[in-house]
C-alpha cells in the first residue's frame, strides 16, 4: 500500500504544477509595479508568520507527551488554547482596530515568541500560560494581518479585484508551500539533527522575529476607528450591532464558523479514521499530501477569482456541497466496506477511499480561504474589521472545545456526519447570501439607471427596454428579483442607531465617511426606523432635498428634529437625505443618505424624480414620519445577548436554511 501514497502525492504534485504552468493571460490580472511590490512584501511577511505557526503544529502534542503528561492533561492544554482564543480574541481584535493593525501584528510576533519560550519548561502551569498566549496569538494571526492588508490596499488606491491575487497567493504560499517546507524542516531538526522536540519552537521564534523586523521597517500603520471618544466596550457593542443589523455579515459569520469548525474537527479525526486498527501510516507524508491538495484548491481559486464570473458567492455553494460529501465518506464506507479486524499492517481499502475524500476536502479548504477573504473584504465594514472577524471565531472555538472534550465519547461516524451536516448547512447559507447580494446589486444598478420620464414605473418596466435585458431569460431574472424584493419586506422591522455611534455628531478626522459607510453596509426596508441620538443643546437633525444635501443648504428643511432622541420611521420607498441642522456641520460630513427599495415588488424612483410624484401632486411630496422612542429595545444587541445569538447561528441554522435558503 506504500505505492498508493506515492501515487496520490505524485498525482497531486503534477496537478499543482500543471495548474500553475498552464495559466494564460486570461487567468491573470494585469497589475501595476507598485502593487506587485506591495503584494510581495506582504507575502514575505505572511509566509514567515505561517512558517512560525506550522513549525509548531506537528510537535505540540509530541512535546507534551515527552514531558510525561497524559492524554487528559494534554487535552486540557489544547482546550485552554482554543478557550483563550475565544475569550480574548474579540478584545485583541477591538484593540487592533483602535490602536493600529501594524501594532497588532507586532504584538502577534511577540506573543507567539513568548509562547514558544514557555515550551522549554516542563512545568504544567508554564505550559498552560504558553497555550493561553498561543490562543491570543492565533486570534491576531487570523484577523490583524488580513485587516491591515485590506485597509492598506484601499488606502493606496489599488483596484479592488487585485485583492484576490494577494489572497490566493498568500494561501498558496503560507498555507500550502510553507506548511510542507516547515514539516520537512522540523523533521530535520528533530530526527536528523536530534536537537529535541523543543527545536522547532526555537526555529519558529527565529522566523517570527525576522517577520517582526520586516513589519517594523516596511509597514505603515492603519486603523479601524481610532476615535478617542470610543472606549473598548462601545467599540465591542458597535461591532455586535453591525453583525446583527446586516444579514450579509451575519450569514458570512455563520458560514465561516460552520466551515472552520468542521475543518478543525477534521484535524483531530483524520488520524484515527485512517488507522482505526493501529495501521502503520506515514503521518508526515499524509500531512504533506493534504497540503498539496490545499495548494491545488488555492490554485483553482486564483483562476476563479481572476474572472468576473462565476461570482464567489455562487461557486462557494458548490465547494461546500463537495466538502460535505467528502466528509460523509467515512460514514458511507463504515456501512459499505467490511471493517478489518486485523491489528497493525498497512492502510485498508476503506482507508484508501477515505484518503481520497480527505484530499478532496483539503482542496476545498484551499478554495475556501482566499474566497472567504474576498467576501470579508466586500461585506465587513472597515472601522470594525478585526473586531468582527474575531466575533466570528467565538462560535468556532466553542464548537472545537466541545468537540475536543467529547472526541472519545462520540463515535467517529457521528462526528464526521455532524461535520458533513454543518457543511451542507453552510452551502444553504451561502445560497441565501448570494440572493441577498443580488438584491443589493439590483437596487444599486437601478439607482444608477434613474428614468428620465414616466410615472410610477416599476423595476421591470424600467429595465425591459434596456438592450441588456432582452429575451425570456432576462424577464425571468427580473421577475425573480421582483419576488425577492417582495419577500425581503416580510421579515421583522428593525431600529437602527445612526452610524452605530454614541451620538449623532461631526465625524472624526480618522473616519470622515462614517455615515456613508454605515449606510452602504445596511439594507433598509419599509417599517424600519432611524434613531438619531445627540445632546439637544448642541445638535439637531433635518431632512432635506437631494439638492440641499449636496450643497449643504439648511434653509427650508422638509423636517426638523431637535429633541435629542429623534426617531425617523421609514414608511415609503425612495431616497432620504439628512444632515445636521447646525451651521458648518454638513460641510464636515455630518450628513446621511439612505436608500429604501420598494416593498411591493418594485423599486420606485427617488423622491426628487418626477416619476415618484403622484399624478395629483402640485408640488413635491416627501415621506415624513416622526414619533417618540418606543419601549422595545433597538436592533443593536446588548453585550450579554451576543453569545446566544452566535450559538443559534451555528447550532440552529439548519432549520433556518431549509426554510429560507431556497426562497
Amino acid at each position: 500500500m506504500e505505492a498508493f501514497f506515492f501515487l496520490v502525492f505524485g498525482a497531486l504534485a503534477t496537478l499543482v504544477a500543471g495548474l500553475e504552468l498552464s495559466k494564460t493571460s486570461k487567468d491573470r490580472i494585469n497589475t501595476s509595479s507598485a502593487f506587485n511590490s506591495f503584494k510581495n512584501n506582504y507575502l514575505v511577511v505572511y509566509s514567515l508568520m505561517m512558517a512560525g505557526d506550522w513549525l509548531q503544529g506537528p510537535y505540540v502534542y509530541y512535546l507534551y507527551s515527552h514531558y510525561g503528561f497524559g492524554k487528559g492533561e494534554i487535552g486540557q492544554l489544547f482546550i485552554a488554547g482554543f478557550g483563550s482564543s475565544m475569550l480574548f480574541g474579540t478584545i485583541v481584535g477591538s484593540l487592533a482596530d483602535k490602536k493600529g493593525r501594524k501594532r497588532a501584528c507586532v504584538t502577534y510576533c511577540i506573543t507567539y515568541i513568548l509562547s514558544c519560550i514557555t515550551k522549554h519548561s516542563p512545568q504544567y502551569k508554564v505550559l498552560m500560560l504558553g497555550r493561553v498566549l498561543g490562543g491570543i496569538a492565533t486570534s491576531l494571526l487570523f484577523s490583524a494581518f488580513e485587516s491591515w492588508l485590506v485597509a492598506e490596499h484601499n488606502k493606496r488606491g489599488f483596484d479592488q479585484q487585485w485583492l484576490s491575487i494577494t489572497f490566493s497567493k498568500a494561501i498558496f504560499l503560507g498555507n500550502g508551500l510553507m506548511a510542507i517546507l516547515s514539516g520537512l524542516f522540523g523533521n530535520v531538526l528533530v530526527d536528523s539533527l536530534q536537537l529535541g522536540p523543543v527545536a522547532p519552537f526555537d526555529a519558529a521564534s527565529c522566523f517570527l522575529a525576522i517577520g517582526m523586523i520586516v513589519i517594523l521597517s516596511t509597514w505603515t500603520e492603519n486603523y479601524g476607528d481610532p476615535s478617542e471618544n470610543k472606549d473598548l466596550l462601545t467599540q465591542f457593542r458597535g461591532a455586535a450591532a453591525a453583525i446583527a443589523a446586516d444579514e450579509k455579515i451575519t450569514l458570512l459569520g455563520a458560514i465561516q464558523s460552520l466551515f472552520e469548525g468542521s475543518m478543525y474537527t477534521f484535524v483531530f479525526l483524520w488520524t484515527p479514521a485512517l488507522s482505526p486498527n493501529d495501521e502503520d501510516i506515514p503521518h508526515g507524508f499524509i500531512f504533506a499530501t493534504f497540503m498539496l491538495s490545499s495548494m491545488v484548491g488555492s490554485s483553482i481559486a486564483s483562476r476563479l477569482l481572476a474572472h468576473p464570473n462565476p461570482k464567489v458567492e455562487s461557486y462557494m455553494q458548490i465547494v461546500f456541497l463537495i466538502s460535505s460529501a467528502a466528509l460523509m465518506l467515512p460514514v458511507v464506507t463504515n456501512f459499505l466496506v467490511p471493517p478489518s479486524g486485523m491489528k497493525g499492517g498497512g492502510i485498508s481499502v476503506s482507508g484508501c477511499i477515505q484518503l481520497i475524500g480527505f484530499c478532496t476536502f483539503e482542496a476545498c479548504v484551499g478554495i475556501f480561504w482566499p474566497s472567504i477573504m474576498k467576501m470579508r473584504s466586500q461585506y465587513i465594514p472597515e472601522e470594525a474589521r478585526s473586531t468582527i472577524m474575531n466575533f466570528f471565531r467565538i462560535p468556532l472555538n466553542i464548537f472545537v472545545c466541545i468537540a475536543l472534550y467529547n472526541v472519545k465519547a462520540l463515535p467517529m461516524t457521528v462526528m464526521f456526519g455532524m461535520c458533513s451536516l454543518f457543511l451542507f448547512v453552510a452551502s444553504m447559507l451561502q445560497r441565501r447570501l448570494m440572493m441577498i447580494a443580488e438584491i443589493h446589486k439590483s437596487t444599486e444598478n437601478y439607482k444608477k439607471q434613474k428614468p428620465k420620464s414616466g410615472k410610477g414605473q416599476n423595476l421591470l418596466s424600467v429595465t425591459s427596454d434596456d438592450k441588456k435585458f432582452t429575451g425570456r431569460k432576462s424577464k425571468s431574472r427580473e421577475l425573480k428579483i421582483e419576488f425577492l424584493l417582495l419577500f425581503q419586506t416580510k421579515v421583522l422591522c428593525s431600529q437602527y442607531k445612526v452610524g452605530d455611534l454614541d451620538s449623532w455628531g461631526i465625524p472624526t478626522a480618522a473616519n470622515p465617511l462614517v455615515y456613508a459607510k454605515w449606510s452602504k453596509y445596511h439594507s433598509f426596508k419599509i417599517g424600519d426606523s432611524l434613531l438619531f441620538l445627540y445632546p439637544p443643546s448642541q445638535d439637531s437633525v433635518i431632512q432635506v432635498t437631494e439638492e440641499s444635501y449636496n450643497s449643504c443648504n439648511l434653509k427650508d428643511p422638509i423636517l426638523y428634529m431637535n429633541n435629542g432622541n429623534s426617531l425617523f420611521n421609514i414608511t415609503k420607498p425612495g431616497e432620504y437625505f439628512f444632515t445636521s441642522g447646525e451651521p458648518g456641520h454638513c460641510q464636515k460630513k455630518q450628513k446621511l443618505y439612505v436608500y429604501v427599495a420598494g416593498g411591493n415588488g418594485s423599486a420606485l424612483a427617488p423622491s426628487d424624480g418626477p416619476s415618484a410624484l403622484p399624478d395629483t401632486a402640485a408640488s413635491p411630496s416627501y415621506p415624513i414620519d416622526f414619533g417618540s422612542i418606543p419601549h422595545p429595545p433597538s436592533s443593536s444587541p446588548s453585550l450579554g445577548g451576543l453569545f446566544p445569538f452566535f450559538l443559534t447561528a451555528v447550532i440552529g441554522s439548519a432549520t433556518w436554511a431549509i426554510i429560507n435558503g431556497f426562497m
